[in-house]
């Protein structure tokens, strides 16, 4: 008696085999590369592969992150985001720490790649922001969609492709006339790094405050059902009690 086989499992068999033989090959070249001393390639190469699968795991996008916070009040990616700007600062603060000690004294290290901030600050952001919604992606979202087969990443990646050769060829043009006049605000030379860290930190944990009343407020009636929680308070009453669920979560 011959047994049917179900078409959905025969794809995910197929998936399977797919997914180690690529594996496979991406380990063959990697022990090449370490065989022929390139450790430094191997390393990078490594580090690519695990950037990648965490970004496309997690749907790091900054373009859904806002879509989802404005037009349904979804603040997941959002507040993944404010997190990680949070955690991010205080990473930089302990490595320019080591580089310049006394940040208040002379000119910002050149490490620090303090650029100033003025109208080009405000000209490139909205044209970055306009052209995630274009593309339908930011650029890490856009890699990852590249991977997954979306032929409109193709195309933003390519356009992202053509952008940055246009400026490499005109850089020094937009510098002389333009960035190299407006101010250099480096906030460790201001207030210290300490005090960096604390305004820094403080604008991240009111923004998250605001997402997750944004985020109550449009969720106002919904019934979740039951989800056992590692936070102790399953069924946070405000805005502070979840935010702080989440540092239980964490810890």
């Amino acid at each position: 008696m011959q047994v049917a086989t179900s078409p959905v499992k025969g794809k995910i068999e197929k998936n399977t085999l797919w997914t180690v033989a690529v594996s496979g090959t991406l380990l063959l070249i990697l022990a090449y590369t370490i065989y022929k001393g390139t450790h430094g390639e191997a390393v990078f190469w490594l580090v690519g592969i695990a950037f990648g699968i965490t970004v496309q795991r997690s749907r790091f996008c900054f373009t859904s992150a806002f879509r989802d916070f404005f037009l349904l009040g979804q603040t997941r990616m959002i507040k993944g985001i404010l997190v990680g700007l949070a955690v991010c600062t205080v990473g930089f603060v302990m490595v320019m720490s080591t580089v310049s000690p006394n940040p208040g004294f002379g000119a910002p290290p050149s490490d620090a790649n303090v650029l100033p901030v003025g109208l080009s600050t405000l000209v490139a952001g909205t044209l970055f922001g306009v052209g995630m919604v274009l593309a339908g992606g930011c650029v890490s979202g856009s890699l990852y969609r590249m991977g997954e087969g979306y032929v409109g990443s193709w195309l933003a990646i390519g356009g992202v492709m053509v952008g940055l050769f246009l400026l490499n060829n005109s850089w020094n043009w937009w510098w002389d006339n333009l960035i190299s006049s407006e101010a250099q605000i480096w906030m460790p030379a201001e207030i210290s790094y300490t005090g960096a860290i604390i305004v820094t930190t403080s604008i991240m944990a009111a923004l998250l405050y605001l997402a997750v009343l944004r985020e109550r407020k449009a969720n106002a009636g919904f019934v979740m059902p039951e989800i056992k929680r590692r936070s102790e308070d399953r069924n946070p009453t405000s805005a502070v009690s979840e935010i702080t669920g989440y540092v239980r979560n964490v810890f």
